[in-house]
C-alpha cells in the first residue's frame, strides 16, 4: 500500500488515500505547499468546488509571466509564458502523473518518460524532456 495525498478545496484540506500496489493513479499528485513555495501566491480555483481546477501564477521582474492550470483528475496541465503581456509559449499536456518542486525548479512528469520543467531563474521558462 502507498499513501497519495489529495487537495480537497481551495481551503487546503489535505486528505491521504490508500492504494494498493499496480492501482493506477487517477488525478495528478502534487503538494499544495511546494505549489504555494513556487508560485509565491495562492491558486485561483475555478469550476464547481470539487473539481480541483486551479490557476496557479507568478511574474518576475523581467516582464515574464508564467501561468499554470491544473485539472486534477483530468490529469491534464495548460502553460503559458509571456512576455510584456505578449504570450510566448503555451501549450496543453495530459497524461500527467506528478508535479514535484525541487529548489527553485518544478518538475512535471508525465506518462510514457516526458517531462516539462518550469524554472524560476534567470528568467521564467519551460523545457520539455524526453528523459
Amino acid at each position: 500500500m502507498k499513501d497519495v495525498t489529495v487537495i480537497v478545496d481551495e481551503i487546503f484540506r489535505v486528505i491521504t488515500l490508500t492504494t494498493k500496489p499496480g492501482d493506477k493513479i487517477m488525478f495528478i499528485k502534487f503538494d499544495d505547499l511546494d505549489m504555494l513555495d513556487f508560485f509565491e501566491n495562492k491558486p485561483i480555483p475555478i469550476g464547481e468546488e470539487c473539481e480541483e481546477k486551479l490557476i496557479y501564477s507568478i511574474e518576475d521582474g523581467c516582464q515574464f509571466s508564467m501561468i499554470l492550470t491544473i485539472d486534477a483528475y483530468a490529469k491534464t496541465i495548460d502553460i503559458s509564458v509571456g512576455y510584456n503581456n505578449n504570450t510566448i509559449f503555451a501549450g496543453e499536456f495530459d497524461k500527467v502523473l506528478e508535479i514535484r518542486i525541487n529548489e527553485d525548479v518544478l518538475f512535471v512528469e508525465m506518462e510514457g518518460k516526458k517531462r516539462i520543467v518550469l524554472k524560476k531563474y534567470p528568467c521564467l521558462g519551460v523545457i520539455i524532456e524526453n528523459t
